[in-house]
């Protein structure tokens, strides 16, 4: 965390992440180790995979389970962990995205690559984009996106323990069970619990 700090313009990173500096010291008693695949790849990865899944994936996690039992329609749950090909200009002044951000599938979806066009995307970048539009095209027209290989949250064997999720690693998305539900039980589970009453904090 200090890395990724000292990389940072501190004026830019105190606005963005002031809400967390308040939360008192004592609730930061977790065990990183289950971002140990993010670890490896850098502290930043892993410092705002965290606030993400805090912020948003461990809620909506919850919230599509529950859909999934109750509503008649299809729910699908996705997450996007394909990054920018190269670092992305935030809306923050100064703070540069080099991982999957909040707005990126959009922002690609509609080409648009940052104020004046300074991103230069590549083709995988492109073809990101065009997929996230056709995906929400289908689910728009079809209500399913079984063209796309991705199932309904509460078709995997074993629901509501088991749960299918949608997930973009490269620019297409797959099917994959039970992503994230370990990390979410155990940041619910932490001593002065990262849990429910943190999630959808975003």
């Amino acid at each position: 965390f200090s890395q990724f700090i000292q990389s940072r313009n501190p004026f830019s990173l105190l606005f963005y992440y002031l809400p967390f500096f308040l939360i008192p010291f004592p609730y930061f008693s977790i065990d990183f180790q289950i971002y140990s695949h993010e670890l490896r790849v850098s502290t930043e990865l892993a410092f705002t995979t965290f606030l993400s899944d805090i912020g948003f994936s461990c809620g909506t996690q919850q919230l599509a389970i529950n859909a999934g039992t109750g509503f008649k329609s299809n729910v699908y749950l996705g997450y996007i962990s394909y990054p920018p090909s190269h670092p992305f200009p935030s809306f923050v002044e100064g703070v540069m995205c080099r991982y999957a951000f909040h707005m990126w599938d959009y922002y690609a979806a509609v080409k648009y690559w940052g104020e004046g066009g300074v991103y230069q995307p590549t083709p995988s970048d492109i073809q990101f984009g065009e997929n996230q539009l056709d995906l929400w095209y289908e689910l728009a027209t079809t209500g399913n996106l079984t063209s796309y290989h991705w199932h309904p949250v509460s078709k995997a064997a074993g629901f509501p323990k088991e749960f299918n999720v949608g997930v973009a690693e490269t620019s297409v998305v797959k099917t994959r069970k039970n992503w994230l539900k370990s990390q979410c039980a155990r940041l619910e589970a932490a001593p002065l619990s990262f849990g429910k009453q943190f999630w959808l904090i975003n």
